[in-house]
């Protein structure tokens, strides 16, 4: 700030003091630029121990969820091994397999919990350290702003003090010699009259002698006032004159110690202002580097959070008017595209980057295209290359299933799935593109840390040390998201092959004959049961076509390549079945039971049981075999013909283990069954035929064989 000016009064320089139509002047000095840089220090210590702190919080808790997850997979499988040597009671069975499927569900549960609340609280303790050193370096650059304006205010008070206490004493002494010479004038002036007044006695007496000696007193009184006057004069002026050197020589003082302070001030104002600048690009370097730090905590957390994504939509809004395909040729081209093509825009999911959805909507030709029956609508994926990755593409409603490993430029799509007007949300006119990741393996490149500057300059002074190399890291992420499902799959499994027996309780059964006639079946749900999957249970109430009047009809369905030896039970009555399924199909009784037996009267139902003794299923496989190679084995001279590829099959035998009565598990079916299907000719089981009109016809297309039949039709190995 400038320093108060003087202004001129009553042709003296007067001192203005501050404060008066003046900016105030700073005040003392609180805080030094040691001490801010401490301040700063102990900030930036403070934010690093913080990072530390919350970097090594998340990594214990991943790893030790990780840990606690792998733990319980390991204790659930260990628990599925041990099911063939324990031997427990029923009760012991059930809460066996409860507490594994509820310690699953709780760490599952608790895993994605804690994840999810890790990056709220990074974010928030990441944004109070910025929002508290921000608020430190502020209140620091107020606190030494404030110190210069005090200590310059502090500084002009004291001058206008000892200025005002020097131009008091100057006053003082100009008063006190003034009051001094008045005082000597006044007595001199006492003498006089004392003399005149003699010399007017001695004059009334003499006038002659005292007009003469009067005449010359006076003369004589005149000449010494004269001189006193003259000598009191000149000492007068000679104060004057010694006061006026002292005023200029203390106003050069003045002026020279307010240039010394003017330039204390400058240099003041210019280190000060160096000062700042190099702390304020200080501030900015650590600033920006932290914002690099944030930016790259941000990355890591949007990371973390991209892993365990499993499921996007692309949600497109009013579909039905922005897919509408244009009817103008585009420019450079002779015809209509066979497509319109939208692009989504790219993001990541289940540990990929760089992923993007492509929408195609195909028009309408004539003649029409070999899938165009399929549907207009069809999904891509645009992956990164060397991408592999197992992932279901969906649109609306109806999805597809693939697994692929991407090259450059390669998108992988679905193949028709659908109409627009089908698959549109008709209540939001959206559209719905989703892409959910079963399994990702997904490879990418990152530089390593530049080294610091400890390092740097360690490895400046040793000149010796090689230089470092130009390399890099080749990271391969893996993200499995169906370990849950195949390790339930195989707990269901597991679970199928300890069913033995199987109850199906069908209600209303006084009902039954009249809204199921004759030929008209009530078809349980599929069950799987003793290692074999996809049977069910069909119950004729009113018999089949070649069942007897009043009788009921049961069957059993079971897959190719199955046999049962098992017990089927409808009310009291009780019927081994002993089969081997050659093909898919049905085993029963025509004329199992009659309807009244079968039904109890009490509680109006009909109870179906099937209790399984011993079974075993046959898989088999084809394979060819292809001849080696011909060259120099073959003789010119001959046509030897080429050789065929030779066939061989490989076949299977799922056997049932025997299991001990404490771990054998009942299934019980629902017992809901719909009213619509009386004089419904379509609910005929199409093929279904009694056991005896199926042996009578094997015996006629086939000559008879010895041994366990063996099914040469079955399914291929899955």
């Amino acid at each position: 700030e400038p320093w108060p000016r003087r202004r001129r009064r009553r042709g003296r320089w007067r001192w203005q003091p501050p404060g008066r139509g003046q900016n105030e002047m700073p005040k003392k000095l609180v805080a030094t630029v040691d001490e801010v840089n401490e301040s700063k220090a102990e900030l930036e210590r403070k934010i690093a121990a913080a990072r530390a702190e919350v970097e090594k919080q998340f990594a214990e808790q991943l790893s030790a969820l990780e840990s606690k997850l792998r733990g319980e997979v390991q204790r659930v499988q260990g628990n599925v091994d041990r099911l063939d040597e324990v031997k427990v009671g029923e009760d012991s069975c059930d809460k066996v397999r409860d507490t594994a499927h509820a310690e699953l569900a709780s760490a599952e549960e608790a895993l994605r919990g804690e994840i999810q609340a890790i990056p709220p609280m990074l974010e928030d303790t990441v944004r109070r350290t910025r929002a508290d050193l921000e608020q430190h370096v502020a209140e620091t650059d107020t606190a030494a702003r404030e110190a210069f304006a005090k200590e310059l205010e502090t500084l002009c008070v004291n001058f206008d003090q000892e200025l005002q206490t020097v131009r008091s004493a100057l006053e003082a002494l100009v008063c006190r010699t003034a009051t001094e010479a008045a005082e000597a004038l006044q007595r001199e002036h006492g003498v006089v009259e004392q003399l005149v007044a003699q010399a007017r006695e001695e004059a009334a007496n003499s006038v002659a002698e005292a007009a003469r000696v009067a005449a010359e007193a006076l003369q004589h009184a005149r000449e010494d006032q004269e001189k006193i006057d003259g000598k009191q004069d000149q000492k007068l002026k000679s104060a004057v004159a010694d006061i006026d050197f002292k005023i200029a020589d203390v106003e050069k003082d003045i002026q020279n110690r307010s240039d010394e302070a003017a330039k204390a001030l400058r240099e003041a104002i210019l280190k000060a202002e160096k000062e700042l600048a190099k702390l304020a690009d200080d501030d900015r370097i650590r600033f920006e580097g932290l914002d690099a730090d944030i930016a790259h905590t941000v990355k890591l957390f949007s990371d973390v959070e991209n892993v365990p994504t499993r499921k996007l939509d692309w949600v497109i809004r009013e579909a039905d008017s922005r897919l509408r395909l244009s009817n103008e040729i585009p420019e450079g081209q002779d015809e209509l595209p066979a497509y319109g093509s939208w692009t989504s825009p790219q993001f990541d999911i289940a540990g990929a980057r760089g992923l993007t959805l492509e929408l195609r909507h195909y028009r309408l030709t004539n003649p029409p295209a070999e899938d165009q029956h399929r549907g207009d609508l069809a999904a891509f994926l645009h992956a990164p290359e060397d991408t592999h990755i197992a992932f279901k593409l969906s649109i609306g409603k109806v999805s597809e299933t693939f697994e692929h490993k991407f090259r450059e430029n390669e998108p992988l799509g679905t193949r028709r799935l659908g109409f627009l007007k089908e698959q549109l949300d008709p209540l939001r006119f959206t559209l719905s593109i989703g892409i959910e990741i079963l399994e990702c393996i997904y490879i990418f490149t990152k530089q390593p840390d530049p080294p610091k500057e400890a390092e740097a300059a360690e490895g400046e002074e040793d000149s010796t040390a090689p230089p470092p190399l130009d390399a890099f890291f080749r990271i391969q992420r893996h993200v499995n998201n169906r370990v849950l499902d195949q390790v339930k799959q195989q707990v269901d499994y597991f679970r199928t092959r300890m069913i033995r027996r199987i109850e199906w309780r069908l209600e209303e059964a006084s009902q039954m004959k009249r809204l199921f006639p004759r030929g008209a079946p009530m078809r349980s749900k599929h069950f799987d049961a003793a290692g074999i999957e996809g049977m069910f249970l069909v119950f004729y109430p009113s018999g089949y076509d070649s069942a007897q009047e009043g009788n009921a009809s049961a069957f059993l369905y079971a897959p190719a390549g199955t046999t049962l030896r098992c017990w089927l039970q409808v009310g009291m009555k009780k019927r081994e079945l002993n089969h081997t399924f050659e093909k898919e199909g049905h085993c029963g009784r025509a004329n199992f039971v009659r309807f009244e037996e079968a039904v109890d009267q009490d509680e109006d139902c009909v109870h179906i049981a099937l209790q399984i003794e011993e079974a075993h299923m046959e898989l088999s496989a084809h394979m060819h075999h292809p001849p080696p190679p011909q060259a120099g084995c073959r003789s010119l001279a001959k046509n030897t013909p080429s050789l065929l590829p030779l066939g061989s099959t490989v076949k299977l035998q799922r056997n049932m283990e025997h299991l001990p009565d404490q771990l054998q598990e009942v299934k019980i079916l629902p017992s809901l069954w719909a009213t619509r299907n009386y004089h419904d000719v379509s609910v005929k089981v199409e093929g279904l035929r009694p056991i005896k009109d199926i042996r009578l016809r094997q015996q006629q297309q086939s000559p008879p064989r010895s041994g366990t039949r063996r099914s040469p039709s079955s399914p291929l190995l899955r």
